[in-house]
């Protein structure tokens, strides 16, 4: 069963005993994909994850959000809006929506969150939200992944100054196609 609320079995099986007739389609439930700025990776995860929701007639929806204050921020990464358009997951001519940031009832209601990245991610879940992220934690509600961000410019210059300051980036082609597969995982575990 996955991830899906046991509550809806039980309550299907009482339906049928109870002579009613059994209700065929699960309540949809929600997926945040949340990164630091909700431009790139939490942005792509959200749309792909959509798509084979919907082709694989998921009772599941995605959303994404961001860790940090994003009102000065608009629209989305060049690179995720560029990949989404190759995928024709959006046209070029479509407005996107402006970063959302993750909020208290989101992060409490939401039945799994996933942070893109562990190293990144874990320790701002954990300012941002101390008792309730151990408590998502431990009740597997939260869950990390390990795709890191993409930087303009990510050249050998770059891989040495990451290397040198310990900061973690990687092409954002590699970045989106390390998005699409995770997210692959996902719906496959969903659908069990």
């Amino acid at each position: 069963m996955g991830i899906m609320d046991k509550n809806y079995q039980a309550f299907t099986t009482w339906q049928y005993f109870n002579g009613m007739e059994p209700d065929t389609n699960p309540p949809q439930q929600n997926v945040f994909f949340v990164c630091t700025a909700n431009m790139y990776r939490s942005r792509v995860a959200e749309a792909v994850f959509n798509h084979y929701a919907t082709q694989d007639h998921l009772a599941w929806r995605a959303e994404s959000r961001a860790l940090t204050d994003v009102r000065k921020l608009s629209g989305m990464t060049l690179a995720a809006r560029s990949y989404l358009e190759s995928r024709k997951l959006i046209t070029a001519d479509e407005e996107v929506r402006n970063p959302k940031m993750l909020t208290v009832d989101e992060f409490e209601s939401a039945p799994l969150i996933i942070g893109m990245c562990r190293t990144e991610h874990e320790p701002m879940f954990a300012g941002k939200f101390p008792a309730l992220a151990k408590r998502r934690l431990e009740a597997s509600g939260l869950r990390f992944w390990n795709i890191y961000d993409s930087r303009p410019g990510n050249t050998l210059g770059t891989a040495l100054s990451n290397w040198f300051t310990g900061t973690r980036t990687q092409p954002a082609d590699s970045g989106v196609e390390h998005v699409d597969f995770a997210v692959r995982a996902l719906v496959a575990e969903l659908k069990r």
